[in-house]
């Protein structure tokens, strides 16, 4: 078997260019784009198949219902990504502690690498309170007509409250109401 991979690092990507990567099967890492076909791991090979949804053709089911119920009271802020405050290096830092995979070391590390101050895409931040303290956090890229996920971190005391699946709703509603029609939440990689 001859894995595919292929990373390029593009000065400049207007939102039509992101459209037309993600729908070709390329994604985002870190300042770059790269596309795979395997993931390869202890010497076994998974089949990596990203994920695409039509926005408009996702049903609401009674469990997202439910995680909606669980969240009503939490204030939602979805602002262009212009600084990294420290209340959300403090929040990765305990998601990060609690997480039992190889995550990103910090969000710098996650959406820059060694490019912090560098940004081609156009990162929006979400932010979910309980009252004045912060428990989640998403980061996606907008196109013209797609949306990416790139990360997402919540605090482990709310851990019942599945913020992680919280933050694609409330990634999902923006969509909805600007009027994107496809979402890449990532990859899923099957043997």
């Amino acid at each position: 078997m001859d894995p595919y991979y292929n990373r390029v690092k593009p000065r400049h990507l207007s939102p039509v260019m992101l459209d037309l990567v993600l729908s070709r099967g390329w994604y985002r890492m870190r300042q770059d784009l790269f596309t795979i076909s395997h993931l390869e791991e202890e010497r076994c090979y998974y089949r990596v198949h990203w994920l695409r949804y039509e926005v408009n053709r996702i049903e609401e089911r009674a469990t997202h219902r439910r995680i909606r119920r669980k969240n009503k009271s939490r204030r939602v802020t979805i602002e262009p990504l212009i600084t990294i405050s420290e209340e959300h290096r403090n929040l990765h830092r305990k998601y990060r502690k609690w997480i039992e995979f190889d995550g990103v070391r910090s969000i710098e590390e996650g959406l820059f690498g060694d490019e912090v101050g560098t940004n081609i895409f156009q990162t929006w931040c979400i932010s979910v309170y309980d009252q004045e303290q912060l428990i989640a956090t998403g980061y996606f890229d907008a196109g013209s007509t797609s949306v990416a996920s790139i990360l997402h971190f919540f605090d482990p005391d709310y851990g019942g409250s599945s913020l992680g699946k919280f933050l694609i709703f409330c990634t999902l509603d923006w969509m909805r109401a600007k009027g994107y029609k496809w979402y890449y939440p990532g990859y899923v990689a099957i043997s």
